[in-house]
């Protein structure tokens, strides 16, 4: 199969979830995660959505690097590695992206406490176990 068909049905693998761990660092150098809402745009951008109170917010805007892990079902996973930064009121069509897979989301955005990230990719791992042999993609960015 063509490698074209092949990039596109995993990104399509990729963009079908609606939840990820997301993990940070606090200010004490301690791993932080969390269960959040993403959406993967066509470019394997992450744009996560978050309360300005929690724990990622705080870690976040200090220390920008972060890791996520999506479970894909089927056996398989990404590890993904990025560097995050908070979306700015224009950029309507991704916070469009994220409702289109999380509708539920709206409700905090007329709450004003609500912020949203943009991770770009720096490094990602795909694993998939119910292959035999295992599949393993890795890209570094």
């Amino acid at each position: 199969m063509d490698d074209a068909v092949e990039a596109r049905k995993l990104l399509d693998k990729l963009q079908s979830g609606t939840l990820c761990t997301i993990s940070s660092v606090n200010a004490e150098n301690k791993p932080e995660s969390a269960l959040v809402g993403y959406a993967m745009t066509d470019n394997l951008e992450i744009v996560i959505e978050t309360l300005k109170t929690t724990r990622k917010y705080r870690n976040i805007t200090a220390r920008p690097h972060v890791s996520i892990v999506l479970y894909l079902g089927d056996e398989s996973t990404l590890q993904y590695e990025g560097e995050a930064r908070i979306l700015d009121d224009s950029e309507v069509e991704l916070k469009n992206i994220y409702f289109s897979r999380n509708p539920e989301g709206k409700k905090w955005e007329a709450s004003g406490s609500e912020v949203f990230f943009l991770i770009t990719p720096k490094w990602m791992r795909y694993s998939n176990f119910a292959k035999e042999p295992r599949e393993i993609l890795e890209f570094n960015f």
